[in-house]
């Protein structure tokens, strides 16, 4: 999402299923939307998600009480929580990170590595933030370089004989090869280690020179295996002269609505 303060970024899980989980998407989603905008500092953004999923669940709790709803509620609120990713990328290529739980993003230039992230904070609904919040610093964005946020899903993935999708190599790829390209390739190799349909999606950024209206969307998870569902793909967009971009079209709703410059993607 692009933002007065650079590109800002959310992946994460919600523990759960169904209904209540969606409703801690919609929660947590709504409040990034908005918190993006108006905090000056990534840690001010983290905590705005912290009181929205707060909130949210407070909000069940008392609907779900069994003196309101007359049974015990299917999913206790006490078991909820979410990990979270969240990340600022500013226009000279700066990365800001701050990790609640969640498996750190593959940095593609040209080689693939894992982006480090710092050491994580405890997921969002298990225990309260620290008074300090200090995000990670010390990585960066270059032009062509890609990020590659992703939920354990896609990394658990196994064949019939029981052995994990290789997700540290798999976003390799020829040089100059598009997010979208990235993405169709990664996922046809899952496709073909699992044998079968595939709900894991890793959804790439990219820094490039050209701003982007933002894009975002949001999934639920499921409690058991097979492997739960990413919820919160990469919310993404561009400012100043740095952009990430999502691996298709940059739009300004996944569902419809306006394409970046050109209807092009990077």
């Amino acid at each position: 999402m692009a933002t007065p303060y650079g590109v800002r970024i959310v992946i994460g899980d919600v523990r759960g299923h169904g209904l209540a989980a969606l409703g801690a998407v919609v929660a947590v989603l709504g409040g990034f939307r908005e918190a993006a905008h108006d905090e000056a500092e990534p840690g001010g953004v983290l905590r705005r998600l912290e009181r929205a999923l707060e909130r949210h669940l407070r909000e069940r709790a008392r609907d779900e009480h069994p003196a309101r709803a007359g049974s015990e509620p299917a999913h206790p609120v006490a078991e909820e929580f979410a990990t979270l990713l969240l990340a600022e990328v500013r226009s000279d290529g700066r990365l800001s990170v701050l990790d609640c739980g969640h498996p750190g993003p593959y940095h593609l230039s040209p080689a693939v590595s894992r982006l480090p992230v710092g050491d994580p904070l405890p997921p969002l609904g298990v225990m309260p933030l620290p008074a300090a919040l200090a995000p990670y610093t010390e990585a960066r964005l270059l032009p062509g370089g890609t990020l590659v946020p992703y939920t354990d899903g896609a990394e658990e993935a196994r064949d019939h004989r029981g052995r994990f999708f290789a997700l540290d190599t798999a976003p390799a790829g020829m040089p100059g090869e598009t997010p979208a390209a990235l993405v169709r390739r990664v996922h046809t190799a899952l496709l073909h280690h699992t044998g079968g349909p595939d709900h894991r999606r890793r959804r790439p950024a990219r820094r490039t020179q050209r701003p982007c209206p933002g894009a975002g969307a949001a999934r639920r998870t499921r409690a058991a295996p097979p492997p739960a569902r990413p919820l919160l793909p990469l919310l993404s967009g561009g400012a100043g002269t740095g952009v990430a971009r999502p691996a298709t079209e940059c739009r300004a709703d996944q569902r419809g609505g306006r394409r970046g410059p050109g209807g092009r993607t990077v």
